[in-house]
């Protein structure tokens, strides 16, 4: 379990904390370093353990608010996807001509024949060119 070293209002702190939670940490450090500093700016009297624990209710304040918009806007979303799913089912399925897949087939044979057609158009077209120009 490493050891880590926070700094909270000039006074260094050393935290054992859980293996790969030590920028975790120092970023909760962080938190409560600014904190601290905003209330000590506001009242120089503060004792130490009354600034910590006034600066731990306001980030717990933030946090708590921050769950409720959070657990807001899940329902917001959750509200949508019942809003799409209800379009949805009154729309039915999906509206609109469909084409057999026969019928498919024989345009693609009809569109392949027309293809050819062009080229041996262009063939015959090329040909009668090159017989015009020739002495």
């Amino acid at each position: 379990m490493p050891d880590i070293s926070i700094t909270v209002c000039g006074r260094e702190f050393i935290i054992s904390c859980g293996e790969g939670e030590e920028q975790h940490l120092l970023s909760a450090a962080a938190l409560l370093d600014a904190e601290s500093k905003a209330l000590l700016s506001q009242d120089e009297r503060l004792t130490e353990q009354r600034m910590l624990l006034m600066a731990g209710l306001m980030l717990a304040d933030r946090n708590t608010g921050l769950q409720r918009d959070l657990s807001l806007e899940k329902e917001r979303v959750s509200e949508l996807q019942r809003s799409v799913s209800e379009f949805r089912d009154a729309a039915g399925p999906a509206s609109g001509p469909t084409v057999s897949p026969d019928v498919v087939e024989r345009l693609s044979e009809m569109v392949a024949r027309a293809e050819a057609l062009a080229r041996e158009a262009e063939t015959v077209a090329e040909t009668v060119a090159g017989e015009k120009t020739s002495p």
